[in-house]
C-alpha cells in the first residue's frame, strides 16, 4: 500500500511539473519572439520559467514546501557565480525561487531532452560537456559574455549529484574563472531534495510531504584571493557544508537523562541527540554495555553476549541493517559469516551440521534420516518462505496511521497461515515427529530454551540462509564501543559509576532522578533502559502500574541465569568447529542440575580475541538465580562451587582434547550473581521477557509491550523488558521506536542520520 503511495505520489508530482512545463514552453516562446530585439538578457523566457516552475508549481504542489533564507545577501545585484550543493535533479527548480535570475550551467545531453531543452535554450543556460575540462574555451567565453552583461551564472562545482545527500569535493574550474573576471561568488547551500528524489531514481522517495530549504550565504569576493581558486574553492565548500550542516541540525528539543547505558540506551540516546535533544546516560557500571558487554584478561577477551548479529548485512529484510548503518555499529567493522551455525554430536558417531544454506541443510539432513524427508522439506521449505518477511520495523505501532497497518497486513498476508500453524507449537512438538532419535534430540538441544516456538526458530533459520547474520569482529566489545563512539560523536553525554536510586515525580510528571551518592539530577525526559522490575518497583516503588504490568512480572516467563566457564589456552583451535555440543562421559551437575552434554565455543575465528597461536573457550550452562543467591551467603562456599565447576569442566574438554589441562592460562567463572552485580538485571536474566508459544501468540494478537507507564508523564522504558524475546536488535529498536513516539507526541518530525 505504501509503495502505491509513493507511485501515486509521484505520478502526481511529475504531471504537476510536466503541466507547468508546458506553460513556460509557451509562454516563453511567445515572450521570446516579442521581446528578442531588445532582450539580450533573455530575461523575459527566464521571468516566466521563475514564475510558473519556481513559484506557480511549488505554491500549487500539496506534497513540497519551500522556504529560501538569507535573501538580504542579494543586494549587491551580482553578476555572481552562484555556487550550489548537487543533491538532486529537483535542485534547479528550488534555486529558481530565490529571486535572483541566474543562468544555469548542465550538461548537453539535457539541452536534447524534448520541452525541456527548449527552455533552457530560450533562457540562454550554458551547455557544457561533461567529457571535456571545466571550462572549455568556448563555455568560457560564453558564461563571461553572459557576466558582461550583468548576469549571474549557477554552478553546481561538485561536477554531479552526490548519491548520499554529503557534500562532496569542489572542481576547482569554475572558480579560476570567476577570479580571472573580477565576479564574486555566491554561495548557496540547498536541503531536502536529496530526500524526495536521490541520484539514480526515479520514483519519489520517503514521506508525502517535503520541506526544501535554500539557503543563500553572504558572497565572496573572488579578488581576495588573488591567484588561488582552490583556496577560493575550499572557502565556498566550507561555507556550504556549514550552512548544512547548521540546516540540518534538529532544533533544540530539550533536556533528557536516560537510565542506564546498555545497548538500547544508548541506541535512545544517539537517536534522541539526532533528534535535538540534550542527553545524558546515567550507567552504574564502569563502562557501557550492560548485558552486551566482555572482559580482557591477561591478553584474552571473554565474550558475554554476542554469538551473531541479526542485521549484519541488509539480506532480503534490510530494516534491522539500516538501524546498525544509523547507529554506526556495521560501518569499517568485519562481518564474520559461518557457513555452518553450529555442530551436534550424537555420541555413536553421527553428527548434525546446522548449515545456514538451507538447500544444504535439507540434502544434509536427508542424509542422516531418509525416513524424515517430508518433516525435513517442511521445515526447510517454510524457512526459506520465512525468509522473505520483511515485517514493517521502522515505525511504532503506537503512531501507525490506516495506511501503515495497510502496508503491515500486505507484508504479512502471504505468511499468515504459517504463523497461524506454527505459533503455538515448541520446539519439542516438532521434533518430535522425526522418525529418527537423533534429530529429534538434535534439533531440542540446537535451540535448548522451555516451550521455543517454532515459528521463531524457522525464522531464525531464514535469517541465516539470508545471510542477514554474522559475528561482528572484536566481539561484544567492540561492538559496544562502537555504539558508544557513535553517541559521543553526536553530543552525548555518559556517566559512568552512576546508580540511579529514585526516579523523581512531581504532580505525576517525572521530572529527574536521585542517584545513590545524593546528588539530583533534572530533565524534561526521563527514560529508563534498565532494568524493568528495578525501574517500576524500585526507582518508581510501584507507583505506576496496572493490572496488566503486574500480570508480566506475576507470571511471564524470563530469560535464565547463565554459569559461563571461560577459559584461555595455550592452543590454536581455529581447526576445530566454532561450536559444538557433545555428549559427556560422566554427567556435570551445575546450579542443582544435572548436565549430560556440553556446548563448547571458541573464537578463533576472530584474531582480536587471543593471542596469536592461543584461543578463547566459553561454555554456558543455563541455571536458576536462587541457588546461587543461597549459596552466596557463604563467600568461601560459593568461591568453592565456582573452582569446582571450573575444574569439572576442563576435565570434560580434557577427554575430547587430551593434554588440555596443561595449556589453560586463564580461568573465568561468571554467575548468576556476576549478572546480577554489573546490570542489576532482574534474577539475573541474561535477558529479559522469554519468547514461548504463549507469549508469541499474544504478541501477534497485538498484545505489545508499552514503552510508558499509566499516569505517569514524561517517562519512557526501553530495552529487552518492553520487548518480548529481547536480543540486541530489538534493545535498539526499542530506542529508535521511543524516540519516535516522543517526537510525535511533541509534534516534531523525526530524524536519522548515518555517520
Amino acid at each position: 500500500m505504501r509503495t502505491l503511495w509513493s507511485a501515486l505520489v509521484t505520478a502526481i508530482c511529475y504531471v504537476h511539473i510536466l503541466h507547468w512545463g508546458v506553460w513556460i514552453f509557451l509562454t516563453g516562446v511567445i515572450g521570446r519572439l516579442l521581446t528578442f530585439p531588445f532582450d539580450p538578457r533573455r530575461r523575459v523566457p527566464q521571468a516566466c520559467a521563475i514564475a510558473l516552475w519556481g513559484w506557480a508549481q511549488f505554491l500549487t504542489n500539496p506534497f513540497w514546501r519551500v522556504t529560501v533564507e538569507g535573501k538580504e545577501n542579494l543586494r549587491g545585484g551580482g553578476p555572481y557565480l552562484v555556487c550550489c550543493n548537487h543533491q538532486s535533479l529537483l535542485d534547479s527548480l528550488a534555486m529558481l525561487r530565490i529571486g535572483h535570475q541566474v543562468k544555469f550551467i548542465s550538461h548537453r545531453k539535457v539541452f536534447d531532452a524534448p520541452l525541456l531543452g527548449t527552455v533552457m535554450r530560450l533562457c540562454g543556460y550554458v551547455a557544457v560537456d561533461p567529457g571535456n575540462p571545466f571550462p572549455a574555451p568556448d563555455v568560457a567565453r560564453e558564461i563571461a559574455g553572459w557576466w558582461d552583461l550583468g548576469e549571474s551564472v549557477c554552478l553546481y562545482p561538485e561536477g554531479t549529484r552526490s548519491v548520499d545527500g554529503k557534500l562532496q569535493p569542489f572542481k576547482h574550474g569554475g572558480f579560476r574563472l570567476a577570479r580571472n573576471h573580477g565576479v564574486p561568488i555566491l554561495p548557496v547551500a540547498i536541503d531536502g531534495t536529496h530526500e524526495i528524489l536521490p541520484k539514480g531514481a526515479f520514483a519519489l522517495r520517503g514521506r508525502a510531504f517535503h520541506h526544501i530549504r535554500v539557503r543563500i550565504l553572504p558572497p565572496i569576493p573572488a579578488e581576495e584571493y588573488g591567484d588561488d581558486p582552490i583556496a577560493l574553492a575550499k572557502t565556498t565548500h566550507d561555507r556550504i557544508g556549514d550552512a548544512l550542516e547548521e540546516m540540518r541540525a534538529p532544533p533544540p528539543a530539550g533536556s533528557m537523562i536516560i537510565v542506564g547505558g546498555g545497548v538500547a540506551g544508548l541506541a535512545m540516546g544517539s537517536y534522541a541527540r539526532m533528534n535535538g535533544f540534550d542527553t545524558r546516560i546515567l550507567e552504574q557500571h564502569t563502562l557501557a554495555g550492560g548485558l552486551v558487554t566482555g572482559w580482557r584478561r591477561k591478553g584474552y577477551t571473554f565474550d558475554g553476549c554476542l554469538r551473531q548479529l541479526v542485521g549484519a548485512a541488509p539480506g532480503l529484510q534490510p530494516a534491522w541493517h539500516q538501524i546498525w548503518q544509523e547507529l554506526g555499529t556495521v560501518q569499517d567493522r568485519e562481518m564474520i559469516f559461518h557457513e555452518e551455525s553450529m555442530r551436534i554430536e550424537s555420541g555413536d558417531g553421527r553428527t548434525l551440521h546446522l548449515y545456514a544454506d538451507l538447500d544444504r541443510l535439507q540434502a544434509h539432513l536427508e542424509e542422516l534420516s531418509p525416513v524424515d524427508k517430508p518433516v525435513i522439506a517442511e521445515l526447510c521449505d517454510v524457512a526459506r518462505k520465512l525468509s522473505h518477511c520483511a515485517p514493517p520495523l521502522l515505525k511504532p505501532r503506537e503512531i501507525m496511521g490506516p495506511l501503515d497497518g495497510l502496508d503491515a497486513l500486505r507484508r504479512f498476508a502471504p505468511y499468515l497461515h504459517l504463523i497461524r500453524r506454527y505459533q503455538r507449537m515448541s520446539v519439542e512438538e516438532f521434533a518430535a515427529r522425526f522418525q529418527d532419535p537423533f534429530l529429534r534430540r538434535a534439533l531440542v538441544w540446537a535451540y535448548d530454551l522451555p516451550d521455543f516456538p517454532m515459528f521463531t526458530l524457522m525464522f531464525s533459520l531464514g535469517f541465516q540462509h539470508n545471510r542477514m547474520v554474522a559475528y561482528p569482529g572484536g566481539g561484544s566489545l567492540g561492538f559496544v564501543e562502537g555504539l558508544e563512539h557513535r553517541y559521543r560523536e553526536l553530543g552525548g553525554q555518559v556517566e559512568f559509576g552512576a546508580r540511579v536510586e529514585r526516579i523523581l515525580v512531581e504532580d505525576d510528571r517525572a521530572v529527574g532522578v536521585r542517584l545513590d551518592d545524593g546528588r539530583e539530577l533534572r530533565a524534561d525526559v526521563i527514560v529508563s533502559a534498565a532494568d524493568g522490575h528495578s525501574t517500576i518497583f524500585g526507582m518508581l516503588e510501584g507507583r505506576y502500574t496496572d493490572e496488566r504490568i503486574r500480570e508480566y512480572y506475576d507470571s511471564w516467563p524470563t530469560f535464565p541465569s547463565l554459569v559461563q566457564v571461560s577459559l584461555g589456552v595455550d592452543r590454536d583451535f581455529s581447526g576445530e568447529p566454532h561450536r559444538v555440543v557433545f555428549p559427556l562421559d560422566e554427567p556435570l551437575e551445575i546450579g542443582g542440575e544435572v548436565r549430560e552434554r556440553m556446548c563448547l565455543k571458541h573464537l578463533s575465528f576472530d584474531p582480536s580475541m587471543a593471542p596469536a597461536g592461543k584461543s578463547v573457550l566459553e561454555l554456558m550452562f543455563a541455571c536458576d538465580y536462587e541457588p546461587w543467591a543461597a549459596l552466596a551467603e557463604d563467600r568461601a562456599a560459593y568461591d568453592a562451587e565456582k573452582k569446582r565447576i571450573a575444574d569439572e569442566v576442563i576435565a570434560r574438554i580434557e577427554e575430547r582434547y587430551p593434554g588440555l589441562t596443561d595449556q589453560v592460562e586463564v580461568v573465568d567463572v561468571t554467575t548468576p550473581l556476576t549478572y546480577e552485580r554489573y546490570t542489576s538485571n532482574w534474577k539475573g536474566s541474561m535477558e529479559g521477557w522469554l519468547v514461548t508459544t504463549g507469549v508469541l501468540a499474544q504478541l501477534v494478537r497485538g498484545k505489545t509491550m508499552r514503552k510508558t507507564l499509566p499516569g505517569l508523564d514524561g517517562f519512557y522504558m526501553v530495552g529487552h523488558w518492553v520487548e518480548p524475546g529481547g536480543g540486541v536488535p530489538a534493545a535498539a529498536l526499542s530506542g529508535r521506536n521511543a524516540t519516535q513516539l516522543i517526537c510525535h507526541a511533541r509534534k516534531r518530525p523525526f530524524r536519522t542520520s548515518v555517520p
